[in-house]
């Protein structure tokens, strides 16, 4: 019998993706968020949550990329059914230089199934440098949906013009005044600052993303009372965001560690009732 919690209309569930997403078709979720691993694992071997260690993480170069295709080509499969029509689904994503087990490796079996709409960089400031390279500042977060008639929600993720910006568009009598007071649109590029390794948002996990990240993914691609998932849920910033943003949500993960600090962060947000919703950077 599989471990899971549930509160209100948030469910997260202890086990492995492939095996716990045919249960889920059918069940209409407007927006999935995937940040699958790319051969990437704890070799503390899921035993217990550690702090953020370069050194806990290996990358498993020993894998065969036909492994890692085959993996994504199951779970992307089994994905499509869960989804409505308006669906749309968010993957994160680096690039791999050596391997090339990367976003860019999946695009191909998202565009077989999905219309494709948006490629979207995450940039972040903070990061280590290099002396043999450019240093990385970025991750792509590819965005497709299963049709055109997609959910979209600009409104709510537009981002404020500074005063002086604001009148003088204002004072353009070519522009819709109260469009112009809106904001503008983000575009797809995103400046989102990671998760800093003593930040209090931090919980363990070497990939986890920022809540002002996944909040606006979700506002964008979703409205009050849709159901998201999450088929790898690390440690559970997903139903977090959907929580306090009014979202049903159920998440999946495989790492019973990390499940068990998702199902705390989830208690503890229930417990405090907290209300505030995270901003963007």
């Amino acid at each position: 019998m599989r471990e899971s919690f549930k509160q209100k209309d948030i469910e997260i569930i202890c086990g492995d993706c492939i095996e716990i997403l045919p249960s889920l078709a059918n069940s209409n979720a407007t927006l999935v968020i995937a940040d699958p691993p790319y051969n990437v694992y704890d070799v503390s071997q899921f035993t217990h949550a550690v702090p953020f260690q370069r050194r806990n993480v290996e990358v498993d170069f020993d894998r065969h990329d036909v492994d890692f295709l085959a993996f994504s080509q199951q779970w992307i499969s089994l994905l499509i059914p869960v989804l409505t029509a308006n669906g749309s689904i968010f993957v994160f994503g680096g690039v791999n230089y050596k391997q090339g087990n990367d976003l860019i490796a999946l695009l191909p079996l998202l565009r077989e199934k999905l219309s494709f709409i948006n490629l979207i960089v995450w940039h972040y400031p903070n990061g280590s440098d290099s002396r043999r390279f450019f240093a990385n500042r970025y991750e792509l977060i590819a965005w497709f949906a299963r049709s055109r008639q997609y959910v979209f929600n600009l409104d709510d993720v537009r981002e404020s013009y500074d005063d002086e910006t604001l009148q003088i568009y204002l004072k353009d009598k070519r522009l819709n005044p109260e469009t112009v007071k809106k904001g503008r649109n983000p575009t797809n590029v995103w400046h989102v600052t990671r998760i800093g390794g003593n930040a209090k948002e931090r919980l363990g996990h070497p990939t986890q993303k920022p809540e002002s990240l996944i909040e606006r993914i979700i506002k964008a691609g979703t409205n009050p009372g849709d159901l998201v998932i999450d088929p790898f849920g690390g440690v559970g910033t997903t139903p977090a965001v959907c929580m306090r943003l009014g979202r049903r949500c159920i998440t999946i993960e495989r790492n019973p560690a990390y499940y068990q600090v998702a199902v705390n962060r989830l208690k503890n947000i229930f417990n405090s009732k907290e209300t505030q919703k995270p901003g963007m950077n």
